[in-house]
């Protein structure tokens, strides 16, 4: 998927005006994941305090995580839209897997997709080849619902229109599992977000 506009994320009141990512919210869960056996993951919880979006005509990307470090050294959730027409408030919308394995090519998939990064608590996996593999898994069930979401102009001065807010009870496994075998990362996640959209300038992936 290609993202055409800047990361665009909330205007903090903290201790310098041009902050950005504010917003309130939590993600808790109880996770079981392979190669982390050294971090109690049973009552995970994420304690985030980084709230941001980025839009691209009918497509939203929401990023969740602790501080705002480059995703590769923080846990981080993303949320993905592929269409916000099709996405009502208030309704809740079924989770799975974007396009299954076996899936047919013309198999319409659900409008959202929900993954955890678990990059900071297990290890990113691509500074060194010593470090441990990067864990990422994805919602297979369970829904999300939002009361709020962007739509339209990112750049209306509307703020009202510009309020992104939701709440999602989700399962969660690392699909790269061999098939016919249980996968050895799981997990349920519950949590909420409420931020504004506001356009920023253009993100820089690295210092």
């Amino acid at each position: 998927m290609r993202w055409l506009v800047p990361l665009a994320v909330l205007t903090a009141a903290a201790s310098l005006s041009c902050e950005v990512g504010q917003g309130v919210g939590n993600v808790r869960g109880n996770l079981k994941v392979e190669g982390c056996q050294d971090k109690d993951l049973a009552s995970y919880d994420m304690g985030p305090d980084f709230f941001g979006a980025i839009a691209a005509r009918t497509q939203l990307m929401i990023r969740i995580q602790r501080g705002g470090d480059l995703q590769e050294y923080n846990d981080s959730l993303a949320i993905i839209i592929d269409d916000t027409n099709r996405v009502q408030d208030g309704v809740p919308i079924p989770l799975k897997l974007h396009r299954p394995p076996g899936a047919a090519p013309s198999t319409t998939p659900e409008p959202v997709r929900i993954t955890l990064s678990l990059r900071g608590t297990c290890g990113s996996g691509i500074l060194n080849p010593s470090d441990p593999s990067a864990v990422v898994l994805h919602a297979i069930g369970g829904t999300i619902t939002f009361k709020s979401i962007l739509r339209g102009d990112p750049s209306s001065p509307d703020t009202n229109a510009k309020r992104i807010e939701g709440s999602f009870d989700v399962q969660l496994e690392d699909p790269r599992h061999v098939a016919g075998e249980a996968p050895k990362s799981t997990g349920t996640l519950t949590g909420d977000f409420k931020f504004f959209y506001q356009r920023g300038g253009p993100a820089q992936p690295f210092p």
